[in-house]
């Protein structure tokens, strides 16, 4: 397997997290063609924990991005609501489906 994970992680106060889905819809219409699979998610102890998820083809799909595209689009949708994310990004070494 070649695919790469990627997740975007911050704290979003309630009061800024209608913005933060905002800002997930608004980037979705322009993800790039090697993300295969992405997500938002909430935190479900802690609901104030947000994580953006994205699957990448591979890691040279994802290297070229990371070269080309300036500030990532998870970082901007964190940002967009005043926080700074983590980052993590790890391969893919199996995938299941249902």
């Amino acid at each position: 397997m070649g695919s790469m994970l990627v997740i975007w992680e911050g704290r979003v106060p309630a009061d800024k997290q209608a913005d933060l889905l905002e800002a997930y819809e608004r980037s979705s219409q322009e993800t790039p063609s090697a993300i295969t699979h992405h997500a938002l998610a909430q935190d479900s102890d802690d609901p104030e924990i947000w994580r953006v998820v994205s699957f990448w083809r591979s890691a040279a799909d994802l290297e070229e991005y990371r070269r080309t595209a300036g500030t990532p689009a998870g970082v901007l949708m964190f940002r967009a609501v005043g926080t700074e994310p983590t980052r993590a990004i790890s391969r893919v070494r199996a995938e299941g489906g249902t």
